[in-house]
């Protein structure tokens, strides 16, 4: 057992020294790579045209339309009624001397806000249909979920 183990130790020391010290590859391998992609244009002559139907943004299943088929046969189709959106009560204040905040107005075409600290923020929240104007240099401007309004700040 040990000398078949060793008869196949020395037979592949002997394999790899004929290998070049490089990698697995023969010397003459990579030289071949490189001289296949010198040829240019040459090297693209055996391959197909792809014609307009064989491309993928062409395809006819890509329709966007989904069969009729797809709802299941035993679920019953419902149609919800959009749900309201919760409506508070309208809020225009600064909030420890750091954030405006503006919520839920509706309307309201001449909101200003007077900021006196440049590190304050102004926070605009659920508004719609409105102009809020920034008067003064502050640290940032967020809008959340507002539909139709505007922002309008100064340097």
């Amino acid at each position: 057992m040990q000398e078949a183990f060793a008869a196949a130790a020395s037979s592949s020391n002997n394999s790899s020294s004929s290998r070049p010290a490089g990698g697995g590859a023969p010397a003459g391998g990579l030289q071949d790579v490189l001289k296949s992609l010198q040829q240019g244009s040459s090297v693209t002559s055996g391959l197909r045209r792809v014609t307009d139907d064989m491309k993928a943004k062409n395809r006819a299943d890509r329709s966007g339309a989904v069969p009729a088929a797809a709802t299941p046969a035993g679920a019953a189709v419902r149609l919800a009624a959009p749900a309201a959106a919760p409506t508070k009560p309208p809020r225009f204040e600064l909030e420890q001397e750091r954030k405006w905040v503006v919520e839920w107005q509706v309307g309201q075409k001449e909101l200003v806000v007077n900021v006196a600290d440049p590190k304050q923020s102004v926070y605009i929240y659920s508004c719609s249909d409105c102009v809020v104007q920034v008067k003064g240099k502050c640290n940032a401007i967020s809008i959340d979920k507002c539909k139709k309004t505007g922002v309008v700040f100064e340097d």
